[in-house]
């Protein structure tokens, strides 16, 4: 089994370079299991973790060979996001929870669907465009991590919950501390 964890480890490392540094080490030193599954529709690889209290387990579609969306044009998505999606797994989520981790790419929106400029609470010293801007990493209690479309080097995000959008620096910083923190580890 350790084995296949390394082998898992080094995937996220050849596809995420440098990125989620303390999830692929959490990954590397917890890790208990790495296992085939199947979805109601999909095969997912489960992977399983030493947790607090309990093991943890996250699991992953397969990757997609090619991204595509019925309205977004996810060939802007930044290159770093759109590698996991086509290197690592089409969507990865913890199985305890329902809306959780990286959504599906066939499951991405924009932010525009849930309410215009004038209804969001924004802070920093720009406005996103919200139908660019989609969430990409979600908690489980409901905010969110968006990235904007359009430029593939960005690393900057943004932390939506309910009405407030605030700009942040690096969404992979934000998306390893967030999934740290759901494996009940600050």
């Amino acid at each position: 089994r350790r084995v296949l964890f390394r082998s898992a480890v080094s995937q996220w490392d050849a596809v995420l370079p440098g990125l989620l540094p303390r999830f692929k080490k959490r990954l590397a030193d917890t890790g208990t299991g790495v296992f085939v599954g199947r979805s109601e529709t999909t095969p997912v690889l489960a992977y399983v973790m030493a947790g607090d209290s309990a093991p943890v387990c996250w699991y992953g579609r397969p990757p997609t060979a090619q991204l595509q969306h019925p309205s977004l044009d996810l060939a802007s998505l930044p290159s770093a996001l759109a590698a996991m999606y086509t290197g690592l797994h089409d969507g990865f989520k913890q199985a305890t929870a329902f809306e959780n981790g990286f959504p599906a790419s066939t499951e991405l929106f924009p932010v525009s669907r849930y309410g215009s400029i004038d209804e969001f609470e924004i802070s920093g010293d720009r406005i996103p465009d919200l139908d660019t801007l989609i969430p990409v990493f979600f908690d489980w209690a409901g905010a969110s991590i968006c990235v904007e479309l359009g430029d593939a080097d960005s690393r900057a995000g943004w932390q939506w919950s309910e009405t407030s959008l605030r700009p942040y620096g690096d969404l992979w910083e934000m998306v390893d501390n967030w999934i740290l923190s759901m494996l009940g580890q600050p």
